[in-house]
């Protein structure tokens, strides 16, 4: 059989998001690729105490760990706020599972957080009619998103918390894993709009994804919100360069926790940092040079089985929106969940190869997390009634 680790880096991209819609921009994964499954119990709840920016967190460490493993390959992954979903070839995964371990491991001697985390052999889905199609989106000219369809990654994430077949044990970690260009020192962004929105839609079909629906939902969505940048949080700019102590002991107890020890010389040398190098650096070009802004891309529209999209914009087209959604699911077309803030949470970025990097969005009250709960109450329902 031929090597396939090369799969995704090999594989074209679309410029249009829209373009996730059609059928022949995707392609099969190969059967000796895994898919690796993250996720924090009780997210919910964790979010509820104020926990939401640790969630995020290290649910983007779990993201480092492993595209970390092989910095000349690319393994699509899907942030999701309260874990992660990511694709790797068999031959790296067994350090892939050894990164995780150190992730979850990371996670509850620090935040007291518990990660489950879980391989699916993508054979193992093909055998039950399910599939792992994947597409490359081009965000940005060094920035390429995974959008991945067919059922495959929903049936995976179900085996992982139901079947302890699939669920990597938490055994120590042979090794530290590798969370080179993790980053999380950004403030919290106000949009110059009136809300951030995160909206979750999945359609209603059990065994099968209907591309089609999901067209139809985002030309509704580029209708009432305009153009990429109209409804990004961010606009075709970036975030402020305001270094903030509380984001920035995030990667200290990160890096304490790599190393064992040393917590307070590193808190000597971050507040060192803080006022006698990145605050001169922001106040230099705030009011010297007037560059405040570094354009960075973020992800704001995702699809894993089911499209993730952050919006910016007021509360009447989000009515508007909501008033079309509402329809579909009344039609049984789909589900969805909304959830709205008044800022966005930049969780985190990582320097990815070649000079490549983005943000990790998120709304700043429960987010992801809060829509996926109405989501699921939507979906709920509409079997209950469906069934009657």
């Amino acid at each position: 059989m031929s090597d396939t680790s090369s799969f995704y880096k090999n594989l074209p991209y679309v410029n249009d998001f829209l373009e996730i819609g059609e059928k022949n921009s995707f392609r099969e994964a190969s059967s000796d690729w895994f898919i690796l499954i993250a996720d924090i119990e009780n997210s919910t709840v964790a979010i509820e105490e104020g926990l939401y920016k640790e969630v995020n967190f290290v649910s983007a460490a779990a993201v480092a760990a492993v595209v970390n493993l092989n910095k000349n390959l690319d393994f699509p992954f899907i942030f999701g706020g309260d874990g992660a979903t990511i694709l790797i070839h068999n031959k790296y995964l067994e350090l892939a599972q050894d990164a995780l371990r150190d992730t979850a491991l990371f996670a509850k001697t620090v935040f007291n957080l518990n990660f489950k985390i879980g391989a699916v052999p993508i054979l193992d889905v093909q055998r039950d009619r399910r599939q792992v199609r994947v597409a490359k989106y081009k965000v940005a000219e060094k920035y390429y998103e995974a959008v991945i369809t067919g059922g495959g990654v929903e049936y995976a994430e179900n085996l992982v918390k139901n079947d302890t077949k699939y669920q990597i044990s938490l055994l120590p970690p042979k090794h530290r894993a590798n969370y080179e260009g993790l980053e999380c020192v950004w403030q919290d962004e106000s949009t110059e709009d009136e809300e951030v929105v995160n909206l979750l839609v999945k359609d209603s079909s059990i065994m099968f994804i209907d591309n089609e629906v999901y067209k139809k939902v985002f030309t509704k969505i580029k209708e009432v919100y305009g153009d990429k940048n109209d409804r990004n949080p961010l606009k075709e700019r970036s975030v402020k360069i305001k270094p903030s102590i509380e984001k920035q002991m995030f990667n200290i107890k990160l890096s304490t926790y790599q190393k064992k020890g040393g917590y307070k010389r590193k808190m000597v040398k971050m507040f060192f940092k803080h006022y006698f190098v990145d605050l001169p650096i922001y106040f230099s070009r705030k009011f010297i040079f007037k560059d405040k802004r570094e354009y960075i891309p973020a992800e704001t529209e995702k699809f894993d089985d089911g499209l993730k999209m952050i919006l910016s914009g007021s509360s009447r087209q989000r009515r508007q929106l909501v008033y079309y959604l509402e329809e579909l699911n009344k039609a049984g077309e789909i589900v969805y969940g909304i959830n709205t803030s008044e800022k966005v949470h930049i969780t985190c970025f990582l320097f990815e190869r070649y000079g490549r990097q983005v943000h990790f969005l998120d709304g700043a009250n429960g987010g992801y997390t809060d829509a996926s709960k109405e989501l699921k109450n939507r979906l709920r329902w509409q079997r209950l009634y469906m069934v009657k």
